[in-house]
């Protein structure tokens, strides 16, 4: 008898340390656990090895200009808009993942003004993430997405899709993953590598620093703003990035909430919408 009630007690506390988990995933695996799930290289798990197959479920990424239409290959520095849809007879929520690499596997990133049911995460290891802001009742998310800098050759979309009965467990769901090949257009002239292309901005959401690297080039003389979100400026900072150096920036006096972060360089400039939790 004490076995028994000691099994029972057991299984109840992995049943709620596994809602738990569930629940809290749904916040988005980049946002929550710091993980892709994507089936791109160098990810251990994707949305199906979770989620499982109990719904039929696929998965599609579709890259379009700024008229709408699907491409085919990308112009360089060009803004397109990059959306993802889970499809599954059933389902009630929907959740995913996206991210962009180069044929090396390096991040490209570019990712920009997320739609409201869509989230923003650069994590540690260069990677920026698009995925769900919370368990969404459609099955269409979307982001923007700037095209990289002269040069960096085909860019591969890598995506993962959960469709769920919303109960709490993973029985009843379904999950897929898809890559879509999106080849640079070399047939449009030479396009200067911008600020916005080079430079890396993370961890998103972030604790106490916010870290600025770029990654092709030296940047001198550059001035960090940073913004609360009703245009208050509560942080300035002249920086020198060398190129895969990190310079850092810190936070931790400030509020959490979000802010607007803003590089200036010789003209140019980048915003970012930043989260910080402190």
């Amino acid at each position: 008898m004490k076995k028994t009630l000691l099994s029972i007690f057991a299984l109840s506390i992995l049943a709620i340390g596994i809602q738990i988990t569930l629940t809290s995933n749904a916040s988005g695996r980049a946002f929550f656990a710091s993980s892709g799930n994507t089936g791109a290289p160098g990810e251990s798990t994707t949305c199906r090895s979770c989620h499982g197959s109990a719904f039929s479920t696929t998965v599609s990424i579709v890259i379009k200009d700024s008229l709408r239409n699907p491409i085919t290959s990308y112009i360089p520095g060009t803004v397109y808009n990059a959306e993802f849809t889970v499809n599954a007879t059933g389902a009630i929520r929907y959740g995913f993942q996206l991210v962009s690499l180069n044929s090396s596997n390096s991040a490209v990133n570019g990712f920009s003004t997320p739609n409201v049911n869509t989230r923003l995460v650069t994590l540690g290891n260069g990677r920026q993430y698009a995925e769900h802001a919370g368990k969404s009742t459609t099955n269409s998310f979307g982001t923007q997405w700037t095209a990289p800098a002269t040069g960096t050759g085909t860019v591969t979309f890598y995506g993962g899709g959960a469709a769920v009965d919303n109960n709490g467990f993973i029985g009843g769901d379904g999950g897929n993953i898809a890559s879509f090949n999106l080849p640079e257009n070399t047939s449009v002239g030479f396009v200067e590598s911008t600020l916005r292309n080079e430079l890396l901005v993370y961890p998103n959401p972030t604790r106490n620093v916010i870290k600025l690297k770029n990654t092709s080039s030296d940047v001198k003389n550059a001035v960090a703003e940073l913004y609360t979100i009703s245009g208050q400026l509560v942080l300035t900072k002249n920086v020198s990035l060398k190129q895969n150096n990190a310079e850092r920036l810190n936070v931790s006096n400030l509020e959490n909430g979000y802010y607007i972060l803003k590089i200036s360089n010789e003209g140019q400039t980048v915003e970012e919408k930043i989260m910080i939790q402190n």
